[in-house]
């Protein structure tokens, strides 16, 4: 499989157009097109992107060896996770919270945690207490 059908297999995993998928790179689509079609090897710095901006595993898009996403760091999957709870509301109070806790400092931040686990034990007392009545 060549480098332009590996960025197609990208594209197509990720649902995209080549319209979608030029835009997020700042490209023309006819740039992809010509990419997909092999006419046009991308630059460096292009692949670079598409790895940096769709986590694809570079060795994988150059080669087409190994897995194509690379594995995700607990940092990856933490900002993640944030950034579906938070959603797009900087002034969310999850978001709040959330900021406040980091910028707590570390002994805080545990006495913050065994609170939470406090409360969460007592919330799961009552829930079993209402489960028996």
């Amino acid at each position: 499989m060549s480098l332009g059908e590996r960025i197609k297999q990208i594209r197509k995993y990720l649902k995209l157009t080549q319209k979608q998928l030029a835009e997020q790179l700042d490209l023309k689509q006819n740039t992809i097109a010509t990419y997909e079609m092999g006419r046009l090897t991308p630059s460096d710095r292009t692949i670079s992107d598409i790895c940096r901006e769709f986590g694809v595993n570079e060795f994988w898009l150059r080669t087409g060896e190994g897995e194509m996403f690379a594995p995700k760091t607990t940092s990856d999957l933490l900002a993640e996770s944030a950034g579906k709870l938070l959603g797009s509301n900087p002034d969310s109070t999850w978001t709040k919270i959330i900021v406040s806790l980091i910028n707590l400092p570390e002994e805080d931040r545990h006495a913050a945690i065994r609170i939470a686990l406090k409360i969460a034990e007592t919330l799961r007392e009552d829930v079993e207490k209402e489960g028996k009545e």
